[in-house]
């Protein structure tokens, strides 16, 4: 059975941190530059367009930055209806979509593709003993929604994996709490008293926890390299 750090092993054996360091940028620059270019509307059509116009930019976007990274292949995939497309990432053993979401705990809208994807994917081996065949991929889904205070900020990125129905997330990571310093450089607190705009965009405590274990165990390491 596939524990949940072997699960998030094969994740980042498939996307390294430089490309999910530019995946954040990525998506804090189309946040912002899609809510100022749907000012020029009135408010009613700024707010239906603004969605549309992000995914558009978010989704042709990622498929250029992959360019630049050989082992990962990003492709614009027609659903089965060939009514729309979607943007599919692949790496390693890990298949990517993305989804717009309100909060991260909410389970994406049901699509013949995520389905399928969901469906043909080996994460049974999750929560059962079996170990997947040779070869055998994972499903991830890149979560990303607003912040409710200023839309031109992403509130959350998460990779959630889900379960082979869609009914539920088996696993997710928050990537601004993983990379909380990145995060903090990109919308930066006003001031030492104020905090930032949106507190969910703050490190979780965990993560800051880790973090001061992580200095306290490399300073220590460095006293005993001294005195050896």
């Amino acid at each position: 059975m596939t524990s949940e750090a072997e699960l998030e092993r094969k994740f980042f054996d498939a996307f390294p941190d430089r490309f999910l360091g530019s995946l954040i940028r990525l998506l804090a620059h189309n946040y912002k530059t899609t809510h100022d270019r749907c000012k020029e509307y009135p408010h009613s059509e700024a707010h239906d367009l603004r969605p549309h116009l992000r995914r558009a930019e978010i989704e042709r976007d990622v498929r250029d930055l992959t360019t630049r990274y050989p082992d990962i292949q990003a492709d614009a995939e027609a659903n089965r209806r060939g009514t729309s497309f979607y943007t599919l990432v692949s790496s390693n053993r890990i298949v990517l979509t993305l989804s717009a979401v309100a909060h991260p705990n909410i389970l994406v809208r049901r699509a013949c593709f995520r389905e399928t994807y969901a469906q043909s994917s080996q994460l049974e081996m999750f929560t059962t003993r079996r170990e997947p065949p040779p070869g055998a991929k994972i499903y991830a889904l890149l979560l990303h929604g607003p912040d409710r205070k200023d839309p031109s900020r992403p509130a959350f990125m998460h990779i959630a994996f889900p379960d082979a129905r869609l009914r539920k997330y088996l696993h997710s990571i928050d990537l601004f709490a993983r990379y909380f310093a990145l995060v903090y450089t990109l919308w930066p607190a006003q001031s030492a008293e104020e905090p930032i705009a949106s507190p969910e965009l703050q490190p979780r405590k965990d993560a800051r926890e880790r973090a001061d274990e992580a200095r306290r165990k490399l300073a220590d390491d460095e006293k005993k390299g001294e005195t050896g």
